[in-house]
C-alpha cells in the first residue's frame, strides 16, 4: 500500500499544514487549543505540559518557535481541533568535524519539545508524528537549509528516538544522571530513513 504526503501552500492559512497517513500536522497559532492536554507520564513529562500550557504561546509570538499540532485528518466537528499531540520547531545548527565536511557548521531543525497525549502514549502516534516532522523538513521545497533534525532527550526516552532512528551527539553516557537530557540527531540525507 502507498501512503502519500502532502505539502499544502495554496494560502497563507494552511502553508504550514502537511497530512500524511489520515493525520495532519498544522501550525498553531490560537493555542487555546490545548486546553485540558496533558502529556504527562513521568516526572520529565510536567516541564513539558508546562511548556504548551504556558510558554509556547510567548515562543511563537516571540518568533523564537513554531509549535505544530497533530490531529487527525478526517475527525468530524469538535474532533478535528482536537490535538493528539504538538512539536515545537525552532533553528539549530550542529558543529561539524572540519575534516569531513565543507562546513563548520550544518544547518539542522530543533524539535524543542514534543508531546502525545497521554491516554494513547504506546499507540504509534509519537513515532509516526516523527516521521511527519522528518518528512516535512525533506520537502524539496522547503523554506529553509536543513541536514538535521536535533532534539534533547531524557535518558527514559532515548531508545524511543533511537528506534526512530536518531542517534545520541558525541560520547553516550554509561549513566546519565536521570535529569540530564542527551543531544540527539537525524541525518535527512541518510539512505537508511528513506522508505
Amino acid at each position: 500500500m502507498t501512503f502519500k504526503a502532502s505539502l499544502k501552500t495554496a494560502t497563507n492559512e494552511d502553508r504550514n499544514v502537511f497530512s500524511y497517513r489520515g493525520l495532519r500536522m498544522k501550525a498553531i497559532e490560537d493555542f487555546a487549543v490545548f486546553d485540558g492536554f496533558s502529556c504527562c507520564g513521568t516526572n520529565d513529562d510536567k516541564d513539558i505540559d508546562g511548556f504548551i500550557h504556558n510558554d509556547a504561546s510567548r515562543h511563537f509570538k516571540d518568533k523564537v518557535a513554531v509549535t505544530y499540532g497533530l490531529f487527525l485528518e478526517d475527525a468530524p466537528g469538535k474532533a478535528a481541533r482536537f490535538p493528539l499531540g504538538f512539536a515545537t520547531l525552532q533553528n539549530d545548527a550542529i558543529k561539524m568535524d572540519g575534516t569531513k565536511y565543507p562546513y563548520e557548521n550544518m544547518p539542522a531543525v530543533k524539535i524543542g519539545r514534543f508531546g502525545i497525549r497521554r491516554e494513547i502514549h504506546r499507540e504509534g502516534f509519537g513515532a509516526l508524528f516523527l516521521t511527519m516532522i522528518r518528512l516535512f523538513m525533506s520537502q524539496p521545497d522547503n523554506r529553509t537549509g536543513c541536514r538535521y533534525l536535533t532534539l534533547n532527550a531524557y535518558p527514559a526516552l532515548v531508545r524511543f528516538y533511537e528506534k526512530n532512528n536518531f542517534k545520541v551527539l558525541g560520547e553516550k553516557p554509561a549513566n546519565p544522571r536521570p535529569t540530564k537530557q542527551l543531544i540527539m540527531y537525524l541525518d535527512l540525507t541518510a539512505k537508511s530513513i528513506h522508505r
